[in-house]
């Protein structure tokens, strides 16, 4: 009988051993789940934040975008309207590089007499220079 008693002795201590140490293993993935959980909820709450902060610049780049479409068709419309007034400059500009004056341009064209001076004193001053 004392050898039973020396058996079961040593298989209490151990299986005593053991549930000891699985208790501490235990603890430590409970507290390294209870970590990944918080971590989680971090995570969580940084990308609700980026998700509505995204949201946000979305709804922004689109209003920018609408802006954009109507710059540039301001732009393009402009430019042709530029265009067609352009043409009487650029035809006094070609008249100033053969030496037309200021009178010149304002009978030929119709620019009136300020316009008619400072295009030709831009332009008689490059074609001089």
């Amino acid at each position: 009988m004392t050898i039973y008693w020396v058996v079961f002795s040593l298989f209490a201590l151990v299986s005593f051993l053991g549930l000891i140490y699985l208790q501490g293993l235990l603890g430590r993935q409970e507290r390294e789940l209870v970590s990944m959980r918080r971590e989680l909820r971090t995570l969580t709450a940084n990308l609700t934040a980026q998700c509505s902060s995204s949201a946000g610049m979305n709804q922004r780049l689109n209003g920018i975008e609408g802006e954009m479409r109507l710059w540039q068709e301001q732009l393009e419309s402009r430019g042709v309207e530029q265009r067609l007034a352009e043409q009487p400059y650029g035809e006094a500009i070609f008249l100033v590089h053969q030496g037309a004056g200021v009178k010149r341009l304002v009978d030929e064209l119709g620019l009136s007499r300020s316009e008619a001076e400072l295009i030709h004193r831009v332009h008689s001053i490059r074609s001089a220079a």
